[in-house]
């Protein structure tokens, strides 16, 4: 596919550079630049474009008011900023109507993986209203509950980060959002894979003040009482894959990044069944079978619309600037065997957690969960018995209280 980009910057070498560094994308982009809000405004009138990036001060109309104008009138846009305001107030501005941020300067590499990370993730959904539906969503639904205790725990003298760190990681919603801002470079330098208890530590107290009293950055869903015990259930059960995936992960190697992104992705596998009640996939009398990905009636509801919650929370989490490991383990959590890979990774331990903890709400063996043909492709002597020793020394001594 032939993507059509639009830059935008007030500085005529800005624009100059951008377009010599990118001269080599010229058979795979369709490159415009405009230079200002204004003249990008009446670019996208004209024509279509599959993505947008900005800068951030303009005279006019600025970048934060560019892309909330785009969202409004171009929903199918993705929404990039490209500036060197990171940590400055006015990024609070654009935490929600940009997927990404960008440091100006960024190297040409990173700026091409980047656009093609969130593009080729957009597109592994198929229906394009659906698709455009997505890359309006700001928020996904978090609990009311989970708010109130992040709010209670900062009015205090002294917020404890390790307190605000339980609450932020009991909730996947909560952590989504924070984990855009610092996959991407919303606030300085992109941290890509990092410890889920380390989020609200490299944010900082300040930051997540703020976000909590911005209006619509995590979104509380007026919702009955079977769509807030069904967000509830995602975030107990997601909690669970994420402690036990790291504890496999723990068994198997001594690589901290695969042991962080086991537990960073075991926590946000699940996100797109969020994704599916923010877009309102499910209707009320559906959402029971929310609980089952497994079950018939979950499965004809991913049929009915062509696309699965795994498919759906890879490409919210491409849009979002995750590292691509984490989207893999999204995308392919029940599915390893289709991405191909040839040792231990973040999936493995995503897949295997994900597998051992569905016993609690199947009436099966955990084992009959498990890709038996990918696990024997990675050729991992006695894997499988250690992963019963941790079912027999973890799960029995409840790992999770």
């Amino acid at each position: 596919m032939n993507w059509k980009i639009l830059f935008v910057d007030d500085e005529a070498n800005i624009l100059k550079g951008l377009r010599r560094m990118l001269r080599g994308m010229r058979k795979e982009w369709e490159l415009q630049f405009a230079g200002g809000g204004e003249e990008a405004l009446e670019n996208l009138k004209t024509d279509h474009f599959d993505v947008i990036v900005t800068d951030m001060r303009m005279p006019g109309i600025g970048g934060a008011d560019l892309l909330k104008e785009v969202a409004k009138k171009y929903p199918n846009v993705i929404r990039f900023v490209l500036s060197g305001q990171a940590r400055d107030e006015s990024v609070l501005e654009v935490v929600n109507p940009a997927h990404q941020f960008l440091i100006k300067p960024s190297q040409a590499d990173r700026i091409k993986s980047s656009l093609c990370k969130a593009m080729n993730s957009l597109y592994i959904i198929h229906n394009d209203v659906l698709r455009g539906k997505l890359t309006n969503l700001l928020s996904i639904p978090v609990q009311d509950i989970a708010l109130k205790e992040l709010s209670l725990e900062l009015t205090r003298e002294k917020p404890d980060i390790q307190t605000l760190s339980s609450i932020v990681t009991s909730d996947v919603g909560i952590t989504a959002k924070l984990y855009k801002l610092l996959s991407s470079s919303f606030f300085g330098t992109s941290m890509s894979v990092m410890d889920s208890n380390k989020l609200v530590e490299i944010l900082g107290i300040g930051i997540i003040k703020k976000l909590l009293e911005m209006n619509g950055f995590f979104a509380v869903y007026d919702v009955g009482a079977k769509m807030g015990e069904c967000v509830k259930e995602i975030s107990d059960h997601s909690r669970k894959v994420s402690i036990l995936a790291g504890k496999i992960a723990e068994t198997e190697t001594e690589d901290s990044e695969i042991i962080n992104a086991a537990k960073i992705a075991g926590l946000l596998h699940d996100m797109g069944k969020l994704v599916m009640l923010a877009l309102e996939i499910v209707d009320e009398e559906q959402i029971p079978y929310m609980g089952n990905e497994y079950g018939s009636a979950f499965k004809q509801i991913e049929r009915e619309q062509g696309t699965s919650h795994s498919e759906l929370g890879a490409a919210l989490a491409g849009l979002w600037g995750y590292p691509s490991t984490v989207i893999d383990t999204i995308r392919f959590h029940h599915n390893p065997s289709l991405l191909g890979e040839k040792s231990f990774s973040t999936l493995t331990a995503v897949h295997t957690a994900e597998a051992m903890l569905s016993g609690d709400r199947l009436d099966m063996s955990w084992e009959h969960r498990l890709d038996s043909d990918y696990l024997n492709s990675l050729g991992l002597e006695g894997f499988e018995e250690r992963l019963k020793g941790i079912v027999d020394r973890e799960l029995k001594e409840d790992m999770f209280v």
